[in-house]
């Protein structure tokens, strides 16, 4: 397998979460309707959180100025899919994105997800790192994602692990059985199949909580755990609709096998047995 860069590495990682963040502005103008006055997300319901800021940043986050944001967060994430664009443009552009995000959730839009959190550290610390045109600032940006990578997993992970009640299946098969997240077939075959739901929900579990350790295994098989993410996640964006999940978290699969090539090499090929 050639050698991952660390350039093209980031470039992967911003590649995927671009297309998580395309998914997620598309979704936000189809639902449009829902920020007028009389919607959901109403800027006269959201600005009592703003405080002081109300009055001015209105001018841009009320309806319909509002809806200009997903369309440039929409345009800039395209432009980050060109293999020819340059460092910095890719910075601003990746930057462009990440303000993108702060902007709607100053607003107060409810319903973004882990999906949408991994795309915002990936947008911001790769727009910081190409900006600062040092490749330290990459390596680190690298590090960064694939650190948040780990909390993402290892946070619900552990406490599934300690959970009864995700080991034995029933929590697995509530969400199921929600209209949010839920699909009915899906729901009863997992009733019907108790001993396989039990095994879906453990093991689910495990690959999560124990994650950080695959930054410690030979290349071959680390991508073939990291293809059970891959399984995990666009089964997920089938089942329950979580269509930005696999982009986001898949995408930054690049910075988790360079850092442990990375890592690698630090305590194995430096060790004292090589000196």
């Amino acid at each position: 397998m050639p050698e991952l860069t660390p350039y093209v590495a980031l470039r992967l990682v911003l590649a995927g979460s671009a297309i998580a963040s395309m998914i997620g502005s598309a979704e936000w103008l189809y639902l449009h309707r829902h920020f007028r006055d009389s919607g959901i997300y109403s800027w006269r319901v959201q600005r009592l959180a703003a405080g002081r800021a109300a009055a001015p940043a209105s001018l841009l986050l009320a309806y319909p100025q509002v809806l200009a944001i997903p369309v440039i967060q929409l345009a800039l994430s395209a432009l980050l899919l060109l293999p020819a664009l340059s460092a910095t443009a890719v910075g601003s552009c990746a930057l462009g994105v990440a303000l993108c995000y702060f902007l709607l959730s100053f607003r107060g839009v409810d319903g973004f997800t882990g999906g949408d959190a991994m795309a915002k550290v990936v947008m911001l610390a790769g727009g910081v790192a190409l900006l600062a045109a040092s490749g330290n600032a990459v390596v680190g940006a690298l590090l960064l994602i694939t650190g948040h990578l780990l909390i993402a997993y290892s946070t619900p992970g552990w406490s599934r692990l300690f959970d009864s009640k995700w080991h034995n299946g029933t929590k697995i098969i509530g969400v199921m059985r929600t209209e949010t997240f839920g699909r009915r077939a899906v729901w009863r075959f997992l009733e019907d199949n108790r001993g396989f739901a039990r095994f879906v929900a453990s093991s689910i579990a495990l690959w999560e909580a124990f994650f950080i350790l695959y930054l410690f295994l030979p290349t071959p098989l680390l991508l073939l755990v990291l293809s059970i993410g891959v399984v995990f996640h666009f089964t997920n964006a089938f089942v329950m609709g979580l269509n930005i999940f696999p982009w986001s978290f898949i995408g930054a699969y690049p910075a988790v096998i360079w850092t442990a090539a990375f890592l690698q090499r630090q305590f194995f090929d430096n060790s004292i047995l090589h000196v």
